[in-house]
């Protein structure tokens, strides 16, 4: 009896260990000291993800080169210092570790990370849990363009697959950008989607009415592009 209750507590402690390593990255503990919540992150068949859609010209990925970023967990545990890339096609978040591509097992609430693009650094936050709206769920990724305690302005950036016909040739497959524009008001819990136009906002946005039209009068904006209603989204916060 004695011998099985020692082996029952190694294990229990060798968990925390075991999570962190193979998460690539420093895991948060629980109160109790343990991370038995956190699952191996694995795809749906209990493998890494390295199947590439060859027959699809470009990639479905938000950054090409893999980006250094933070994790948070539904069960409220913290990945920190990972590698990571976003699947727009999937809209699924991906870590590396030892040169191999995986998915999350458990749900994810928010990741953060930079990333290089070109010649430039981007640095981008991601956050699910907005009300379900058409076919997008409360676990659906939305980039937070805009942040605050009243309203958040969202992009739903996406990539699908679009076919190019040519005459007397193949049928070409690629990669194709889209971006969802969507507000969510805090206090009423409610997603709208929207196009970036004063027009859109106001409809979208009754109880900020006046505060839109005397921001876009006082400014000279049309609201139209991305710039203006992030500087109109941080004056409704304030």
């Amino acid at each position: 009896m004695k011998k099985i209750i020692f082996i029952f507590f190694v294990v229990l402690y060798s968990v925390p260990t075991y999570a962190q390593d193979h998460a690539g990255g420093g895991v948060s503990a629980n109160p109790i000291g343990y991370n038995i919540a956190f699952a191996e992150a694995y795809d749906e068949k209990g493998k890494p993800l390295t199947e590439v859609n060859k027959q699809v010209a470009g990639s479905p990925v938000l950054n090409e080169n893999w980006g250094t970023g933070k994790v948070k967990l539904a069960n409220g545990f913290v990945l920190t210092n990972a590698d990571l890339q976003f699947d727009l096609f999937t809209n699924q978040l991906h870590f590396k570790r030892n040169n191999i591509t995986y998915a999350f097992a458990d749900a994810l609430k928010e990741f953060s990370m930079e990333f290089k693009d070109s010649d430039q650094v981007r640095a981008v936050t991601f956050r699910s849990g907005y009300p379900a709206i058409k076919k997008k769920t409360e676990n659906t990724f939305y980039q937070l363009i805009a942040g605050g305690d009243k309203v958040q302005l969202l992009n739903y950036v996406s990539k699908e697959i679009r076919e190019n016909y040519t005459y007397m040739g193949p049928v070409l497959k690629e990669y194709q950008l889209n971006n969802a524009w969507y507000v969510y008001d805090i206090k009423t819990g409610t997603i709208q989607n929207i196009n970036l136009s004063k027009t859109s906002l106001l409809k979208a946005l009754p109880d900020f009415a006046d505060a839109i039209r005397l921001f876009a009068d006082s400014k000279n904006y049309k609201l139209k592009s991305e710039k203006e209603v992030i500087e109109l989204f941080a004056a409704l916060n304030q």
